[in-house]
């Protein structure tokens, strides 16, 4: 990712690999992206839903949400846009998580703490 960085005039070292790209004329930063796309390595849906089991076991699916930014790919193989998000909630359903479960790492654990925030700044 650092070669393809130096091809396009950025830094090599940066937070994110995308990082300053949004500095290119609009045809470069478009063909930077496909690029640093095909340079990344991809982890799994497996693996992806690894993590959200550890999570969990750990500390409850309740403390567990999933969050996205598609503008760069997701980095998981099989989960590449929302058009795969079905493929992460059957992933769920195979390891036996509940409909309640799935409901609450989808969003509903969010909404809960948000609402709990907003009813807070609210007194």
């Amino acid at each position: 990712m650092a070669a393809v960085r130096a091809r396009y005039g950025l830094a090599a070292a940066s937070k994110a690999p995308y990082d300053g790209s949004e500095t290119l004329p609009k045809d470069r930063e478009e063909a930077f992206l496909d690029e640093l796309r095909k340079a990344q390595s991809k982890g799994t849906l497996s693996e992806f839903v690894d993590h959200i089991d550890y999570i969990a076991k750990r500390i409850g699916w309740q403390h567990v949400g999933i969050g996205s930014d598609f503008n760069h790919g997701s980095g998981v193989a099989g989960f590449d846009s929302e058009a795969d998000a079905p493929n992460v909630t059957r992933e769920l359903v195979r390891r036996g998580y509940t409909e309640e479960q799935i409901a609450g790492i989808w969003g509903g654990n969010f909404l809960r703490v948000l609402g709990a925030a907003e009813a807070k700044a609210a007194h």
